[in-house]
């Protein structure tokens, strides 16, 4: 049932770039998008981390409530109480997270960040990714659309030697994209 929303997600549930990059390009072991979906899954399913509220908190955000309906709560899982939820603090910007001043973000910031990226193709520029890779990113159907592009685009430079934050910021600040910057320096979509 997830089927299309498999790179979703795998980006929401913090599942590496690299492994949804191996997931979206190996068309032998992965040739649609049920066995795409059925490998996120159990990667999933390998992490301790991981639980079906977890799951269900995604699946509420990619709003698919007809997923929701039919997963069925697992008897003596644990479900944390409302004082053990880590409850980010109030992101009163410009309040940076120093830990994270140089810390690459985490594919589920990736995610989040490149739902609201519309012009890719200018944030590349400004982070220096050469016209050759962009214009591959373009043409590659494996990145259907503007948020596909903008997550890889988000992984080349979050893979980059010296990456830090505050480069994104500025990047941010150049296609005027100024409510994304509060969350990327406090790390507020680090959270579920």
């Amino acid at each position: 049932m997830i089927a299309g929303d498999w790179d979703s997600l795998a980006g929401l549930l913090d599942i590496p770039y690299p492994e949804r990059e191996e997931i979206r390009l190996n068309h032998a072991k992965y040739p649609d998008f049920p066995s795409k979906a059925q490998q996120v899954l159990e990667l999933v399913n390998c992490r301790e981390c991981i639980g079906r509220h977890d799951l269900a908190k995604c699946v509420e955000e990619l709003e698919r409530d007809d997923l929701k309906e039919q997963m069925r709560p697992v008897q003596n899982e644990a479900v944390p109480e409302e004082d053990e939820i880590q409850i980010p603090q109030p992101a009163d910007f410009p309040n940076e997270n120093a830990a994270l001043r140089n810390e690459p973000l985490s594919s589920r910031e990736m995610y989040r960040l490149s739902k609201w990226i519309v012009d890719w193709d200018s944030l590349a520029g400004l982070m220096d990714i050469a016209r050759e890779q962009r214009d591959n990113i373009r043409t590659n159907a494996m990145y259907y659309d503007d948020r596909a592009r903008a997550e890889k685009i988000l992984s080349v430079f979050n893979c980059r030697k010296g990456f830090s934050r505050k480069k994104l910021v500025n990047c941010l600040k150049g296609i005027m994209k100024l409510d994304l910057i509060g969350p990327i320096i406090t790390g507020e979509w680090r959270e579920l």
